[in-house]
């Protein structure tokens, strides 16, 4: 369920250079964890019969409306003119210690609220009050822009509607209506395919948290008829990407973006570069260029003038800095007085992106950088040359900018 949380939410695409380092995350992750607490599944339960088919797909209707009144809630909350991180979460903790004084069990996550739902342990006026409460928290400490997670809250809130669906359920089918713990589960479920816009993953996850695939046909018909009426009945986005939206942060970005983020600097610079000194003249530059013939190299692109006590890196072009010792006679200059140089030339690490290269090319105002070895310590040797044109023609840039990584 993780690996499928990571595609379908996180980063909305499938690829192998993506799957597999998340596989072997999250298979290190549960086998870990299962040999310090061991597996543990829920008791199993089934349907009772395809009559309940029905009411299955009104109960999903129903949690995809609060699914939706949830997500205006966070937008709601975000789209506050509030800029300070401060009075926002001292706004959070006021309505959370509020909230908390009337009904203490919507504090925290509420794991300790299901157990008891699914023990049956509740009153109809408890389960109702629990859901407004927590309906109301959660939201407003996500839109409000407090570090916490949805995965968990959305669980707990749709266990409360399941419990109140299934409560419903046995009065009005009191023969034949299914254990009131397959519609928290499904509740459960729906709720955070819902609110999250992944039923992939929702499934796996039930699948996984039960152990019977009695369970399948029922929650993949809650997860639909959830997903759909929150995105396609209320036009709602996931609570994340609708959180992003009303901060003006578009996600996922766009597909030239995303090509950009996950291409590395190294695919695409070039290591046809010369580096020479500063004081090097233009008859030291000529004799550069002859040994460089003279051992097989390709004529360089780039010359790169780097000094040592400054660490100031400039630039020209190999074609540039051949004509112009071509074309002067008399006392040969320096490098570093030559009029074509390009000075304070930027540089970023061999394991930076081609959206970090691009976004500091931007910054800079420049054409080219040079790639280095970079170290948390030291900044190494430069390995390469990358300029502006050379992501251009190659990834054919037509949509703007990219989003600053």
């Amino acid at each position: 369920a993780g690996v499928i949380f990571a595609m379908e939410v996180v980063m909305m695409e499938y690829s192998i250079a993506t799957f597999i380092p998340v596989i072997i995350s999250a298979v290190t992750g549960v086998v870990l964890v299962r040999a310090v607490f061991g597996s543990v599944a829920v008791p199993p339960v089934d349907l009772s019969g395809p009559t309940e088919l029905p009411y299955i797909i009104a109960a999903g209707f129903v949690i995809g409306c609060f699914a939706a009144l949830f997500v205006q809630l966070v937008e709601l909350f975000a789209r506050s003119k509030i800029s300070s991180y401060w009075v926002r979460a001292s706004i959070a903790g006021v309505l959370t210690g509020c909230v908390g004084l009337v009904i203490p069990q919507a504090l925290g996550i509420g794991y300790d609220t299901v157990d008891l739902i699914l023990a049956e342990q509740y009153t109809v006026s408890l389960l109702i009050t629990f859901l407004v409460a927590k309906l109301v928290v959660t939201a407003g400490c996500v839109g409000l822009g407090i570090p916490l997670g949805v995965i968990g809250p959305s669980l707990v809130i749709g266990a409360t509607l399941g419990a109140l669906a299934g409560t419903v359920g046995g009065a009005l089918m009191p023969t034949s209506a299914s254990p009131i713990s397959l519609y928290v589960l499904l509740g459960m479920t729906a709720m955070m395919a819902a609110i999250l816009q992944a039923p992939l993953f929702s499934l796996m996850a039930v699948l996984e948290l039960t152990a019977n695939p009695n369970i399948i046909l029922p929650a993949m018909l809650i997860i639909v008829v959830a997903t759909m009426t929150m995105s396609q009945v209320f036009r709602k986005k996931s609570a994340f990407t609708s959180r992003l939206s009303a901060l003006g942060l578009g996600y996922p970005p766009a597909p030239m973006t995303q090509y950009l983020l996950r291409t590395g600097v190294e695919s695409l610079m070039t290591r046809n570069f010369l580096v020479l000194d500063p004081e090097t003249n233009i008859n030291e530059l000529r004799q550069a260029l002859e040994s460089h013939a003279v051992a097989g190299k390709p004529f360089p692109e780039w010359i790169i003038v780097e000094s040592e006590p400054t660490g100031e890196t400039s630039i020209l072009r190999g074609k540039e800095a051949l004509n112009a010792s071509n074309s002067i006679f008399g006392s040969p200059p320096k490098l570093d007085e030559m009029p074509q140089l390009k000075r304070d030339l930027p540089h970023i690490s061999v394991r930076s992106t081609l959206a970090e290269a691009l976004w500091s090319l931007e910054q800079t105002e420049s054409e080219t950088l040079c790639v280095r070895e970079l170290t948390n310590a030291t900044v190494g040797p430069i390995v390469g040359v990358l300029s502006r044109r050379h992501i251009v023609n190659h990834s054919a840039l037509t949509q703007g900018p990219p989003i600053a990584p």
